[in-house]
């Protein structure tokens, strides 16, 4: 295949046998490559996406002749620092005796690519990169070990979403929605970043119709105070009222304490309490110290100063008065021992009990709701949005996208609710006729926009709507 490249000098590209149709789908693209070139203009997307899935021997071949860049990792060896690459050997992506040039070549391949991603992130837990790597596996088992970034359509990414949401028994991921909606967003992180590396043209699983919400409305969730004072004073409980072994029983304050932690402080757990020391707690000023794993790794948001809530404080002053007995509340003493080695989800147990023994049906998303409920109390009790974000540790805008919950006391109050005096009145409708009541302040057709039999619009006032002003149509007779 012949042309001119932007220097006007004559290339040429060998593609092997091909058969005339396929030659002629090469020569399209070739000449949209040329063209860019010399123009400095955007490719076509079909031929961005016809050349991402070319083989390297055929890349290579359009890169020699200047076409394109060469493919990174195609030729390019890598050196793994030790630490990396015992990760790497331990998460099964790369063979422990794999060379500099094998590494490489793995540097467009998603399981690759997406584990040194989550690997040489900066200034995140390892339990979130756990999550992470939960994400990384359900795309690795959708869409295998081998396959390339730049080779993932929008249709595989809705294809993906199909798969977490499909039954184990049907061969799919068998995720509760929220859960997998989640992982939806961690891929959708994953291929942005390769979009900046320029290893793909577009982000497939952008703008393809999937509800990235992290939460649905039937997973919002209030749970009153008294049903909280229930759930505590369960707490702990065995499976059929049965008591837990010993170890449990003496950690019943701690377990209490955890719970009132999020109920009643909105605080994350279990990473917020599992820092918690007694010098944090600063009994004379009613305050104490909250450290954020979470959010340390932003600037001034590692730690916040939170007002200790009556509720929380006399469960708080319990488990200090069995420290102090046990000989454990030195300052550096953890308040809840009890959570070291502990997983997060190996609480929710215990809650679940307590909730079923105190007659209280479970609820979704059981530690975010309860912070979501603490801040709803708040902002209803006139603490200032601000004030209410700085305690809890996030900010308005994710309040009010996340945490602030409509609950039926709202609805009761506004039953009887009156319009202040002096406030508008607006008059009732018309049933009858369909029509607002109101006559417009003024009729001068020069103030109040053209007339109904204006040739250009006219103004529609029926309903319970506000007028809407629409383009006239042509009517053989006069619009009445």
């Amino acid at each position: 295949m012949l042309f001119w490249n932007a220097q006007e000098k004559r290339e040429v590209i060998y593609i092997g046998k091909v058969s005339q149709t396929n030659a002629e789908i090469v020569k399209g693209h070739v000449a949209h490559l040329v063209e860019s070139k010399k123009t400095g203009g955007i490719l076509p997307s079909a031929t961005a996406k016809w050349l991402n899935e070319r083989d390297d021997k055929l890349h290579a071949k359009l890169a020699a002749v200047g076409l394109v860049e060469p493919r990174r990792g195609a030729a390019r060896a890598v050196e793994l620092d030790g630490e990396l690459r015992r990760r790497l050997t331990y998460l099964g992506v790369i063979d422990g005796d794999a060379t500099p040039a094998q590494i490489g070549s793995l540097a467009d391949r998603l399981n690759y690519f997406v584990a040194v991603l989550i690997e040489m992130r900066a200034g995140i837990e390892d339990s979130t990169k756990e999550i992470l790597h939960r994400s990384r596996k359900n795309l690795i088992a959708f869409f295998g070990e081998a396959r390339k970034l730049a080779s993932v359509t929008k249709g595989d990414a809705i294809d993906f979403w199909d798969f977490l949401i499909r039954a184990r028994k049907s061969g799919g991921a068998g995720l509760l929605e929220s859960t997998a909606r989640k992982r939806y967003v961690h891929a959708t992180s994953f291929f942005k970043h390769a979009l900046r590396k320029q290893l793909i043209t577009e982000n497939p699983f952008d703008d393809n119709g999937i509800v990235k919400t992290n939460m649905s409305a039937e997973e919002y969730f209030f749970l009153p105070p008294a049903d909280a004072e229930k759930i505590i004073a369960k707490l702990p409980s065995g499976k059929n009222g049965a008591e837990l072994r010993a170890a449990t029983n003496a950690a019943a304050k701690q377990l209490k304490l955890i719970f009132a932690c999020s109920r009643w402080q909105g605080m994350r757990v279990g990473s917020e309490p599992r820092a918690l020391r007694w010098k944090d707690i600063d009994w004379t000023a009613g305050t104490m110290i909250v450290h954020a794993p979470k959010t340390k790794r932003h600037k001034g948001k590692d730690k916040r100063l939170c007002p200790m809530f009556p509720e929380f404080l006399a469960i708080l002053q319990d488990r200090h008065a069995e420290a102090v007995a046990e000989g454990r509340a030195n300052p550096d003493d953890l308040v809840i021992p009890w959570l070291r080695g502990r997983k997060d989800s190996a609480i929710r147990e215990y809650i679940e009990r307590a909730a079923a023994a105190a007659g209280v049906a479970m609820w979704p998303r059981m530690w975010q709701n309860l912070r979501a409920t603490r801040q709803t109390e708040l902002e209803d009790a006139g603490v200032p949005s601000h004030v209410v974000c700085k305690i809890l540790g996030n900010s308005e805008k994710v309040a009010k996208k996340h945490y602030l919950r409509t609950h039926d006391h709202h609805y009761a109050e506004l039953a009887g609710w009156k319009t202040p005096t002096g406030a508008p009145q607006v008059a009732p409708h018309s049933l009858a006729s369909g029509a607002h009541s109101i006559a417009p302040a003024h009729t001068d057709p020069r103030k109040h926009g053209e007339t109904l039999h204006s040739s250009k619009v006219k103004t529609v006032t029926e309903g319970f709507e506000p007028p809407v002003r629409l383009r006239a149509r042509r009517f053989s007779r006069p619009v009445h």
